[in-house]
């Protein structure tokens, strides 16, 4: 996802350097850098796109979707790719639901501000909204995969390291 680095050289010129390009020129410098990327991807395809130990790890769940919804598999005990998804599916859209319409209190929950109401203090450290969010604890999947990017994709070690990095510095080393 995402645009195209060219683009964010063309926005510096612009920006930093004042130097303005035309449109005609701005369009033939993205299409030619995003083609010779496509041309090398196709080149070197057998060595950096087909192993699977040069997939990203944040692809890994899209692949994981596109071989459920694609490939097709032999009926053994237990559930099917595709059925996995679609109860996958319906779990998660339950999920979003409660916090995302039902019970949007549950979005971004700061004890905090519930237990000091009226103190401005209170409200800019605990908020996850307009404050620190210290405290704070949310059911949107949206604010747990905002920092680190989705659980089900970074290893279990890995969200570990990040927790207890960000418990020590705000619990313990900030105060």
């Amino acid at each position: 996802g995402g645009d195209a680095y060219s683009i964010g050289a063309i926005t510096i010129m612009k920006a930093y350097y004042k130097q303005s390009l035309s449109f005609l020129l701005a369009l033939l410098i993205v299409l030619s850098t995003q083609i010779l990327g496509y041309g090398w991807a196709g080149i070197l395809r057998r060595y950096l796109v087909d192993p699977v130990e040069m997939w990203w790890p944040s692809n890994l769940a899209q692949v994981s979707l596109f071989r459920a919804l694609h490939e097709k598999e032999n009926k053994s005990k237990g559930f099917t790719r595709m059925q996995f998804f679609l109860i996958a599916m319906g779990l998660s859209f339950l999920y979003y639901a409660l916090p995302g319409y039902l019970i949007t209190v549950l979005t971004f929950f700061s004890w905090i501000c519930y237990v000091w109401p009226h103190n401005i203090t209170a409200q800019q450290i605990g908020s996850g909204y307009h404050g620190l969010g210290i405290g704070a604890f949310t059911l949107d999947w949206a604010g747990i995969s905002a920092y680190h990017g989705s659980p089900l994709v970074a290893p279990w070690a890995s969200i570990v390291n990040v927790g207890v990095g960000f418990i020590m510095f705000i619990y313990i080393i900030l105060p």
